[in-house]
């Protein structure tokens, strides 16, 4: 945690009370990470700090991997927005970009992924975009003779 006098605390305070994640490049050229965080305040609403959680891509890339679902079943994380944080998949959430631009992350309706896009795309037609899905859902559906089952899970806390 850092301290509510420190340099930045106030204002990361200031921009929210959510947990409001941002994508950082790694020290080591190639690695992203998912960084929070989200301001501590008292009973009073004062602010005490700020605490600061980094997780590494590669490593919940790697993570998502190793759960095994079936022979041909994926996983994926995204926001609400569409741009992918992490699947199963060998596939980057990030475009590389020609020079020392920035990488630009990727909307999973972009995905190379066939099974990811069909998916993505599926739930974007269905719900009007991907904020609006509210609960977790359960669904079956047939895209180009294949059959597709889909279980979303949301996923918020006290912050949104």
């Amino acid at each position: 945690m850092m301290p509510a006098n420190a340099p930045g605390t106030k204002k990361q305070s200031q921009l929210t009370n959510r947990f409001e994640p941002a994508f950082i490049r790694g020290f080591t050229c190639g690695t992203v990470f998912i960084a929070g965080s989200p301001p501590i305040r008292d009973r009073n609403g004062k602010l005490l700090g700020v605490s600061a959680v980094d997780f590494s891509l590669s490593e919940l890339q790697q993570y998502l991997d190793r759960i095994k679902l079936s022979k041909t079943g994926q996983i994926f994380a995204l926001e609400r927005s569409g741009l992918l944080v992490a699947s199963s998949t060998p596939e980057s959430p990030f475009r590389k970009m020609s020079g020392n631009q920035e990488p630009e992350r990727l909307n999973v309706l972009d995905s190379q992924t066939l099974v990811l896009r069909t998916a993505a795309k599926y739930f974007y037609d269905r719900f009007g975009g991907f904020g609006d899905i509210k609960q977790q859902q359960q669904l079956k559906f047939s895209r180009d003779g294949e059959e597709y089952f889909v279980e979303v899970l949301l996923f918020s806390d006290s912050y949104g």
